[in-house]
């Protein structure tokens, strides 16, 4: 069943770039991929002030394959952050792309799964009950 509205593309509509395809051309030295990566790096760091101004991190750390075009994005980062922050707040800020690569996120996160099924109190529980159910 169609939506009402819905375009089907044909095969002779050329698709939209993908984030990949941008950071490929931005990294060949592409001009408009380039401002493209750092104007996105100047939404992002725009988003951030608020946290950055309120928590004041020693650093920040970015990771996927946006951060593979780094010199674009974190000088766009930089641009937005710096612009909306507290100075205070950003004096001795590091931003810097992860040495865990495009899987920090998934790594990071089953880090906590893992933290947290094998909490002491969650160990205990499961010994008691025999089940890992609650």
């Amino acid at each position: 069943m169609r939506r009402r509205g819905a375009v089907r593309p044909s095969p002779s509509t050329p698709r939209a770039p993908r984030t990949a395809d941008v950071v490929a051309l931005a990294r060949s030295g592409d001009a408009v991929a380039t401002a493209a990566v750092r104007a996105a790096g100047r939404h992002i760091g725009t988003a951030l002030a608020a946290a950055v101004t309120l928590l004041a991190p020693r650093a920040i750390g970015f990771w996927g394959y946006l951060t593979e075009a780094d010199a674009a994005l974190f000088a766009g980062v930089r641009e937005g952050l710096y612009g909306a922050a507290l100075p205070a707040s950003t004096s001795n800020l590091v931003i810097t792309r992860t040495a865990l690569g495009d899987l920090a996120g998934v790594r990071g996160a089953a880090s906590r799964v893992l933290d947290t099924v094998l909490a002491p109190a969650s160990v205990d529980r499961v010994l008691a009950s025999g089940t890992w159910r609650s």
